[in-house]
């Protein structure tokens, strides 16, 4: 099962009613959980006290999303570079 990490600020009742909502509505692979999951690490990351710690975070979360084999995100298509028209 997913873990919600304790530092996310969600409450005990609030994480459990959470968790129980992200299952209801997921995936058998649990895709949806842990890419919420993932979605609120990021978050910490940017709420780091310094940059070392920044880091250390980032480190974590990226370990996180390939263990937990979190697809990328679609590519974008390059801007292009014709200018105004």
């Amino acid at each position: 099962k997913p873990q919600v990490n304790p530092d996310s600020r969600v409450l005990e009742p609030d994480r459990a009613r959470l968790l129980a909502s992200l299952d209801a509505g997921d995936t058998a692979d649990e895709q949806l959980a842990r890419t919420w999951i993932a979605a609120q690490e990021l978050r910490l990351i940017y709420q780091a006290a310094d940059r070392h710690r920044a880091a250390q975070l980032l480190y974590r979360w990226l370990a996180y999303c390939a263990d937990t084999k979190i697809p990328s995100p679609p590519a974008w298509p390059a801007p292009s570079t014709s200018g105004p028209r």
